[in-house]
């Protein structure tokens, strides 16, 4: 019964990532229908016996009748109080239509009602007043339909869903404890049963939770029993009040009859349909056309000393870069620079001859250096 409290309702889906998606999912459901019969209702607004009868206990009242299409009687009282200010009266008054038993190849009617619906309280209870105050008559029915949801998913974490294609079910074997119920449409998928004694449990259970009304505060405190039958019925809860200030009665019964078909979707008789879950990795894309410079000059620089080896090898130059002696000489006293700019192949042969005859002199207080010496 949510549906009729709730504003929307969601389909209940077990998704781990918060990321999934679904193909088309069929289910057993439950439809709605509703038609705006104010055009249709004739008003009757008489003060009777009944009411004389009433204004002798206690409070003022004025009433009328409405008669519907189905030859219903449902009726708004209002009244004024001794003790209270304003005009109180029937917000909502509802009665179910007979269902009857089910028969072969008829809808699976789950339920039918028909309501007024008064829209504004009226100024005064004087008839004038009751005669012209704005009164919507509604009739409504919900049965079992199949569902496909063609669209569901989860997008991080919130539900996703598209309005879901009703197809009507009609009885088929009603002989056996189980209704088969089948669809003359193609778009239908399989055929679906439903227990009998399940059946006729709830359609008696909807008969009551909709043949029910609603006053506003204030006539209930009354001490009569005269309206004691509306919304006082211990086998469903009281609907009337809240239906009573519903704006649009055909959502309303749309929200109930999508929250009665995901309690049968989640049923424990139910078929699970499996998902898709999409899972989040991160990856680094690198690009290599950043690397091409650095790694461009170390092989262009390896390059080149192989080039400069080969070539002084080839010009008979040995690679001074490998030798200690040039830079020996370069910290000795006493050696001119001309001295240590030795050229040719001989250069590196004459260096080696002076190093054997090196000799270093200790003395003080100066710090131990090298100095020329034969």
């Amino acid at each position: 019964m949510q549906g009729i409290y709730l504003d929307s309702i969601q389909p209940t889906l077990t998704c781990p990532s918060g990321n999934c998606t679904w193909t088309d999912i069929h289910t057993l459901g439950v439809c709605s229908s509703c038609q705006n019969i104010t055009s249709t209702l004739t008003r009757d607004c008489s003060n009777g016996d009944f009411v004389a009868f009433l204004e002798t206990v206690g409070p003022t009242i004025s009433q009328c009748q409405f008669k519907t299409p189905h030859n219903q009687t449902l009726q708004t009282v209002f009244a004024t109080m001794r003790d209270e200010q304003g005009v109180f009266g029937t917000q909502w008054n509802a009665s179910a239509l007979f269902a009857g038993v089910e028969v072969t190849d008829a809808p699976a009617t789950l339920v039918s009602f028909e309501a007024v619906q008064p829209l504004a309280m009226p100024a005064s209870i004087s008839l004038d007043d009751v005669r012209d105050l704005p009164v919507a008559g509604w009739s409504c029915t919900l049965s079992l339909c199949a569902k496909t949801y063609p669209f569901i998913n989860v997008t991080n974490g919130v539900i996703n869903v598209t309005a879901p294609k009703e197809d009507s079910l009609l009885f088929g074997n009603t002989d056996t404890p189980y209704d088969d119920l089948y669809s003359e449409t193609s778009s239908a998928i399989g055929n679906y049963s439903f227990q009998a004694i399940d059946l006729e449990n709830l359609n008696s259970y909807l008969s009551v939770l909709f043949s029910t009304g609603f006053f506003s505060e204030g006539i209930n405190t009354m001490n009569t029993n005269a309206l004691v039958y509306l919304d006082s019925a211990p086998e469903a809860p009281p609907v009337g009040s809240r239906l009573g200030l519903e704006v649009d009665i055909d959502a309303a019964m749309n929200r109930l009859a999508s929250s009665m078909t995901e309690s049968i979707r989640s049923s424990q008789n139910s078929t699970a349909h499996a998902g898709q879950t999409l899972v989040e990795k991160t990856f680094i894309h690198v690009s290599w056309g950043w690397l091409a410079l650095p790694v461009a000059l170390a092989v262009l620089s390896f390059a080149l000393v192989i080039v400069a080896i080969a070539v002084t090898r080839q010009s008979g130059v040995e690679v001074w870069k490998t030798e200690v002696l040039p830079l020996l000489f370069a910290q000795l006293r006493g050696f001119e620079a001309e001295e240590v700019d030795i050229g040719g192949a001989s250069g590196c042969r004459i260096l080696e001859e002076r190093g054997l005859r090196l000799r270093a002199n200790l003395s003080r207080p100066d710090e131990l250096v090298f100095v020329k010496g034969e």
